[in-house]
């Protein structure tokens, strides 16, 4: 035990020989050591010559905060003697006691002279470039000191404290280091890693949630942060632009716990609305995407969110935030839409891939409508369109019924429309005549006729200009062979979209029955 001891005095003797902060006046030296958070601060002012007397002076301040003292040595050299040289001078050392914030007994300011008063101003304009130095430290030691007598596991007790000692701190101007504490009980430096001052973690902080990590339970942290911030709202922004992304930048920092907490927190803080999803963007470096760490942190917060929030929620959530390209969290070789797909899935979210999925059809459907409205400009033969739809269609595939969707509203939206009211309708039917044969190879089965006719009845709804051609389109497009009787009937019975649907169903009414009554001829004939 001595020896440990003995050990720790020595690390103390030389941390107060090792310089944490140095500032250079015109004429002193100013130091401030690394033996602890109040570590000694020491003044030299160095010796110069008295040209008269040839006799040196200089002065050395030692201010021990934790001891409240002050060491004055002084230095004296002696006069040149007449053989050139110059004797070895001599220091002196007074020790004065000081009062708390820095107050000197009355007789011992009295004594002072010119060079030790001047001394005592280096040493004054000093500590206050410490004071702001570790003024974060000051902040995070003044919460710990209004939290001390609370349980930790009291967060109600908490929450009050904090509300209540935000009347006399300055969150908005700490509110990082305030954010620091809450999440992992202490205070970060760049690089994101713990400051080393010898002080204690804090006992109320994320990181104390229970191991194996349970939303529920850091659902009760994230709680204190909420009433704080509704309390003081001018915290939400650094919190959104600052502690939330640094947090994320560093996140290969944390050990799996711990960083699961952390991840978990920010998930439940974007569900309720107090943070934006934009502090992702910090995951998309290329330290972080290698090895997936990116990847499971964003699929950690989207459960956490989606354990108090429906999907359309987060996806909002999402594109507020401007996190608009999933696959920027994932490494190359695993950024297609299947493995995002499967990934989701795998991790118990079938909802992210479901949305990701719809996303990505509806991106790959303009592009379809975009590349057929630039051929049928361009004159291209509609067995090169038809072509180039094929050859797209293997490479990013879309469901046939997507498909002859975006083909549709491709090809409709290619006709240009007359002034004239009355003639639309022969316009339209003529058009359709005209593309029906680009249509045709893609309706492959009566689910992808259904949803053909579906797409021609919510666009007959939404466009007026042909609502009253509707059966004559289906008509067109039966004897284009791209619906069949069959399909008809389906959808006229059960398949129709509630978009007008009453007026649409009596429309067909007289093509519906047309065809039920051939159909039972051909059976009667049979």
């Amino acid at each position: 035990m001595k020896q440990y001891n003995d050990a720790a005095r020595l690390v103390d003797q030389l941390k107060a020989r090792i310089p944490k902060l140095v500032h250079y006046a015109d004429d002193a030296k100013c130091t401030l050591m690394a033996n602890g958070p109040l570590g000694d601060i020491e003044v030299v002012i160095p010796a110069e010559e008295d040209r008269k007397n040839r006799q040196q002076k200089a002065i050395r301040l030692r201010f021990r905060q934790k001891k409240c003292t002050l060491e004055i040595s002084r230095y004296s050299g002696k006069p040149v003697g007449s053989n050139g040289r110059k004797d070895l001078g001599e220091w002196t050392k007074k020790v004065v006691a000081l009062d708390p914030g820095f107050v000197f007994a009355a007789e011992d300011k009295v004594a002072l002279d010119d060079l030790e008063r001047l001394a005592m101003r280096h040493l004054s304009e000093f500590l206050r470039i410490c004071d702001a130095a570790n003024l974060p430290q000051v902040f995070r030691d003044q919460v710990f000191k209004h939290l001390e007598n609370v349980p930790p596991s009291d967060f109600e007790a908490v929450t009050n404290k904090l509300v209540q000692a935000g009347g006399t701190l300055e969150y908005l101007k700490y509110a990082d280091a305030l954010f620091e504490l809450l999440f992992v009980g202490g205070l970060l430096q760049p690089g994101g890693q713990y400051v080393e001052d010898g002080a204690p973690l804090s006992p109320f902080s994320v990181l104390n949630a229970k191991e194996p990590v349970e939303v529920a339970d850091v659902k009760q942290y994230v709680e204190v942060m909420n009433k704080l911030i509704r309390r003081y709202k001018y915290l939400q922004r650094p919190l959104e632009q600052s502690v939330l992304p640094n947090l994320f930048q560093y996140m290969n920092r944390w050990p799996e716990p711990q960083r699961e907490k952390i991840v978990v927190a920010s998930g439940l803080l974007m569900a309720q609305g107090i943070a934006s999803a934009s502090a992702l963007q910090s995951l998309t470096k290329d330290h972080l995407i290698k090895n997936d760490l990116s990847a499971n942190v964003i699929t950690l917060v989207f459960r956490a969110y989606l354990s108090s929030q429906p999907m359309e929620h987060l996806a909002a959530a999402l594109k507020r935030g401007g996190i608009k390209d999933l696959p920027a969290f994932f490494p190359d070789n695993k950024r297609d839409d299947k493995t995002i797909d499967e990934h989701f899935r795998k991790a118990g979210l079938p909802q992210v891939a479901e949305w990701w999925t719809k996303r990505q059809y509806a991106s790959l459907k303009e592009t379809v409508i975009t590349q057929l409205k630039e051929m049928l400009e361009n004159g291209d033969s509609h067995a090169d369109i038809v072509t180039a739809i094929r050859t797209r269609q293997e490479e990013q595939p879309l469901p046939e019924t997507e498909l002859v969707s975006c083909i549709w509203q491709g090809l409709i939206s290619s006709i240009e429309w007359s002034a004239r009211q009355d003639q639309n309708e022969a316009l339209a039917l003529r058009e359709i005549t005209n593309f029906a044969d680009i249509i045709e190879p893609f309706c492959n089965g009566p689910k992808t006729e259904v949803a053909l006719i579906n797409t021609v009845q919510v666009y007959s709804y939404e466009d007026t200009r042909i609502i009253k051609a509707f059966p004559q389109i289906l008509k067109v497009l039966y004897n284009k062979d791209c619906i069949s009787d069959q399909a008809i009937i389906y959808w006229h019975q059960k398949g129709s979209k509630p978009q007008g649907r009453q007026h649409f169903l009596q429309s067909a009414a007289p093509l519906v029955k047309f065809l039920q009554e051939q159909e039972s001829d051909d059976e009667e004939e049979e």
